[in-house]
């Protein structure tokens, strides 16, 4: 391959690269726009305002996902003709990887991204009256945030977050990195960075046994 071919395949990939960071920059600036509306009583956002935003920031995610995977493939066509060029024009191969990508390319695969997770969380504290009381949990670390749905066996974050295992394992399966979905907290979530909360798991326990035997001494005053 050319010197001047490289070039021209370093400077695409620092272009995409860039659309990248301004698609992320835009749904920050999204989500941040939906986090302040949360506590404006005087001029509140209608559902519809709230279902639009939160697919603006889907759609920047979708766009993400594919460039990340167009930059994967022009990194990969850049070593392959390292080699030597082959039959196959370099356009055509493009396309026939970038095919490849897009039919593996899932829904989930947007619900899981970071940039998702943060905007529908803070938008289903907005829509749902019972949001807040369930964010209160959260931060009490009664729930996990992803699911709001009561512990079970807690991961604890370097950012002192907590999560359900089985639930952000999974996650961490399709995407190395998460973002926290705790509003305000910018932490980043991987495999490394979390350990099993045995203190918060220890706690739920004796709470619970505690809940049983006032229960019970309830039943014997009746």
């Amino acid at each position: 391959m050319s010197a001047r071919m490289r070039q021209d395949m370093d400077d695409v990939v620092r272009s995409v690269d860039l659309i990248r960071k301004t698609a992320s920059e835009l749904a920050n600036v999204t989500t941040d726009f939906l986090e302040e509306q949360r506590g404006e009583d005087d001029v509140p956002l209608e559902p519809d305002q709230v279902a639009a935003l939160t697919q603006t920031v889907r759609d920047y995610a979708r766009f993400d996902r594919l460039h990340s995977a167009q930059i994967a493939v022009l990194r990969d066509l850049k070593s392959s003709l390292s080699r030597g060029p082959g039959e196959v024009s370099l356009q055509d191969q493009f396309e026939e990887k970038m095919a490849g990508k897009k039919a593996a390319f899932t829904d989930q695969q947007i619900n899981t991204h970071e940039w998702v997770i943060a905007a529908e969380g803070t938008a289903n504290v907005m829509e749902d009256p019972d949001a807040d009381l369930m964010m209160t949990q959260v931060e009490e670390g009664v729930v996990c945030p992803f699911t709001t749905i009561e512990f079970v066996e807690p991961m604890i974050n370097s950012c002192s977050h907590s999560y359900e295992k089985k639930t952000v394992m999974s996650m961490l399966q399709k995407n190395k990195k998460l973002a926290c979905p705790i509003p305000g907290c910018s932490a980043t979530i991987s495999k490394s960075s979390l350990k099993p909360n045995t203190k918060l798991q220890k706690k739920m326990a004796r709470s619970k046994r505690k809940g049983r035997d006032e229960e019970e001494q309830e039943h014997e005053t009746i």
